[in-house]
């Protein structure tokens, strides 16, 4: 789930500034993003595979919000449990940050999984919110992030994001010979490889 980091959606680096992150980040730099400092090795930035799923998580959302490291575990986990039976599943995918690199990251189409993407669009529903979180301010908290727009109300805007994921898996396998002039629709990345579900209504 996409959780707050202390930096308003509108605040966030650009979408552009993202794809110009400085790529030295061996022993003697110091990682200090989102909550953690460290000045052990942290070249996973630098990997042209990570870079990628990154940037297009960035384009889901329109803005950086430094989750280098958490998108390096979130793909890590991901890699372990592609190689399981079973579908995924995001509960608060918000705009798709996460989502949207885990599926560049394992070239989603060709695993033949499902990706079930959950969300209120509404932020959390406060009737769910335990006693102790909400003594902490997770009501206060929840009401921002509303507020400010960094959690989503607009499911279609989510839906349109991951139709462009389609896109892409499509003209990949276009470009690489995969699919004739005049594809079938049984070779065309289906639909049902993702279910995005909107818990206001219940719909897809």
């Amino acid at each position: 789930m996409e959780h707050e980091i202390g930096q308003p959606h509108s605040q966030a680096m650009t979408a552009e500034a993202a794809v110009r992150i400085e790529t030295r980040h061996g022993e003697g730099h110091t990682y200090d993003q989102d909550g953690l400092r460290s000045v052990h090795n942290h070249e996973f930035m630098d990997d042209p595979s990570f870079r990628k799923a990154y940037e297009r998580g960035v384009r889901a959302t329109g803005r950086d919000y430094e989750w280098h490291w958490r998108v390096h575990v979130g793909l890590w986990v991901a890699t372990c449990a592609s190689r399981l039976p079973g579908d995924f599943v995001e509960c608060g995918v918000n705009r798709g940050f996460l989502s949207s690199a885990i599926m560049d990251y394992l070239e989603w189409d060709s695993l033949g999984k499902q990706f079930y993407l959950l969300d209120t669009f509404k932020g959390m529903d406060e009737r769910f919110i335990s006693a102790e979180d909400k003594a902490a301010g997770a009501v206060e908290k929840n009401r921002n992030n509303l507020a400010s727009g960094f959690y989503t109300s607009r499911s279609d805007e989510v839906r349109a994001n991951f139709s462009r994921v389609e896109e892409s898996f499509r003209d990949r396998r276009s470009n690489s010979g995969n699919l004739a002039a005049s594809p079938r629709p049984e070779d065309i990345l289906s639909a049902s490889r993702y279910e995005l579900f909107d818990a206001r209504s219940g719909s897809r």
